[in-house]
């Protein structure tokens, strides 16, 4: 009787429990739409930002509009600006042009220019204002023209340091020493250089140099051989040289140095006398201590000069 008299008197305490007990979960539930609502705006606010800044990387006011070029010796300094405004107008990722100042990657002009043009030796870009780059390049310097075989149909052009730079598919004989190598594989291409040793470079420099100051020019260098070289040489000073001169050289180290040895020669008063009115066939560098050479229009056997009773 007591319960139900309790009951009977608090009839709102029940109520009041039972709506408690209802409103828990709306309470509970109207946090997602908050949280929905506030993700939706971290999103739109990250677009619009991301709209904004691609608006304006591509406003004109932040890209390089123009390009000078310095240093050049055979190119052509309006084919490379040319060349570089139309990589820097290409687009790349969200539409926003190569040439904008702000992402401006420098290493990616300066590959692409080398790849275009491989004579291109060293290259540097710089600011000189926002929108305008200076590019300083220097060129290879081309010393030789290296071929794989007499045919002399795949050939490359090399620096005075014997650096292939490039492959020369057209090109004009007699301005450039010539070497042949006999050598065709693929280790042997764009990047790597012409001379198999230091002594190599160092023994040919110095022909070619010893040659050049008595009025010689070297043509062609064949290294086709294992055990020689031969140098094929024209006149400066239009000495009647036969058509086949050539100057035999081998590749093993000589006691006396090769360039005293061939000076010995170029000096010596009865070859030069016989040099002016007889035709010079060959020049053998080979043999220790001795010199041979002979005249294409003489019978009797090759000259010798003995290079240890010169030099004594």
């Amino acid at each position: 009787m007591l319960e139900k008299h309790i009951l009977r008197n608090n009839p709102d305490e029940i109520t009041d429990s039972r709506i408690q007990t209802k409103q828990l979960p709306q309470h509970t539930e109207s946090k997602f739409p908050t949280l929905l609502k506030v993700l939706m705006l971290l999103f739109f606010v990250c677009v619009l930002l991301f709209v904004t800044t691609i608006a304006v990387l591509r406003m004109p006011s932040v890209q390089i509009r123009q390009v000078s070029v310095a240093g050049t010796v055979l190119l052509d300094p309006t084919a490379i600006t040319d060349t570089s405004m139309r990589f820097l107008s290409e687009k790349k990722l969200f539409a926003i042009p190569r040439g904008n100042s702000v992402l401006f990657n420098k290493n990616s002009l300066d590959n692409y220019l080398k790849k275009t043009y491989p004579i291109i030796a060293t290259l540097e870009s710089s600011f000189i204002e926002p929108y305008h780059i200076q590019l300083t390049l220097r060129e290879y310097i081309q010393a030789y023209l290296w071929c794989t075989d007499s045919t002399m149909d795949d050939c490359y052009r090399a620096d005075e340091t014997g650096f292939i730079y490039d492959h020369a598919p057209n090109y004009s004989r007699g301005v450039y020493p010539v070497m042949i190598t006999g050598v065709s594989d693929s280790d042997t291409h764009i990047g790597n250089t012409i001379f198999t040793t230091p002594y190599e470079k160092t023994l040919l420099e110095q022909i070619i140099t010893e040659l050049s100051d008595s009025g010689f020019t070297v043509t062609v260098i064949d290294t086709s051989s294992v055990y020689d070289y031969q140098l094929f040489v024209s006149s400066l000073n239009q000495q009647p040289l036969s058509t086949t001169t050539s100057i035999k050289v081998s590749k093993k180290p000589q006691t006396l140095p090769l360039r005293e040895t061939l000076e010995l020669l170029l000096r010596d008063k009865v070859f030069q006398k016989d040099l002016i009115t007889k035709k010079l066939e060959y020049i053998d560098l080979r043999f220790p201590e001795k010199i041979f050479y002979k005249f294409s229009n003489t019978n009797h056997a090759p000259e010798l000069l003995d290079t240890i009773t010169t030099t004594n």
